[in-house]
């Protein structure tokens, strides 16, 4: 997201303006190390935040131990519809593949992957200590021109002994945030600690993997990052505090630093939506106390 201010003769608007990006089509949602034979099931949980009519455009892999990434190891197909979660799973060590997930979560996901059908083990084939990436290459080749568009972990750490280390337990991204791109943020998401699914036959009791949980409130493409948030709350608060531009008596524009006793100052808020064409805006208005105005001087006169 982009912040503009305009100034234009008698108002100010800041124009806060969303970009939309196929990127946010497909996100990061949890990370799970299983406690049943072979610390299985292993799953990676992936969200669809809008239609996908082609999923082979999408890849996964794992990093581990802080080597790097691998690269993509699996590459996604079929669709999906937005709303839907996807299943990467290696559960297979002693079993047909998705057995042990049906066991533990007691259900047979709509949109499973294998993830030993990939290179090597696949991206599952992960320890708790380990992250994932989300890959998108729009021509669907992945020769090298594929990017980065969601990530859990840091690819260059091993996650032993790190707030995200989810050793015998999961990880799962909080409501309303992501993809991260290639920078991974903890903030985003929710841990529960090493170890918390010892024991465990069942997704159940305490502490449990709250799978196919995550929500998303905004549209796809348009997921605004809580620093933009921050950002558009700070420009509004700004132009209240620090004054703005209204209409002398004589016609001509003038920027007040503060407040005008017996006048209302007005700040206009244009939110742009990009793309669409089209664009809101409300207007803020309260008495101020006049300390002093300057003349406002149009830019290049």
């Amino acid at each position: 997201m982009s912040i503009r201010v305009f100034a234009f003769p008698g108002v100010f608007f800041l124009a806060f303006v969303f970009a939309p990006s196929a990127n946010a089509d497909l996100i990061i949602t949890g990370v799970f190390d299983g406690p049943l034979d072979g610390g299985e099931p292993k799953v990676i949980e992936l969200y669809a935040a809008a239609d996908i009519a082609d999923l082979s455009r999408y890849g996964a892999g794992g990093a581990n131990n802080g080597g790097g990434s691998d690269g993509v190891e699996l590459v996604l197909g079929g669709s999906a519809s937005k709303g839907d979660f996807i299943y990467i799973v290696d559960d297979n060590s002693d079993s047909a593949p998705g057995e042990e997930f049906v066991d533990y979560f007691g259900f047979a996901p709509a949109l499973f992957f294998d993830s030993s059908s990939g290179i090597g083990s696949g991206p599952a084939a992960i320890n708790g200590d380990d992250a994932v990436e989300l890959f998108l290459d729009v021509t669907g080749a992945f020769s090298g021109g594929e990017t980065v568009i969601d990530v859990f972990g840091d690819i260059n750490l091993s996650g032993s002994g790190t707030a995200w280390d989810y050793l015998d337990g999961w990880a799962y991204r909080i409501d309303d945030t992501g993809p991260d791109g290639s920078v991974f943020d903890a903030g985003s998401w929710t841990f529960s600690g090493i170890n918390a699914n010892d024991g465990k036959t069942t997704n159940s009791g305490p502490n449990a993997f709250p799978i196919g949980s995550y929500s998303l409130s905004y549209g796809a493409g348009m997921l605004p990052e809580p620093s933009s948030s921050l950002l558009m709350l700070a420009g509004v608060l700004g132009l209240l505090l620090l004054g703005s531009r209204v209409r002398g008596r004589s016609g001509r524009d003038r920027l007040f630093t503060d407040s005008a006793a017996g006048r209302s100052r007005c700040v206009e808020i244009r939110m742009v939506s990009s793309g669409q064409g089209s664009a809101q805006s409300s207007a803020i208005c309260r008495p101020l106390e006049k300390l002093h105005e300057t003349p406002w001087v149009e830019p290049g006169r």
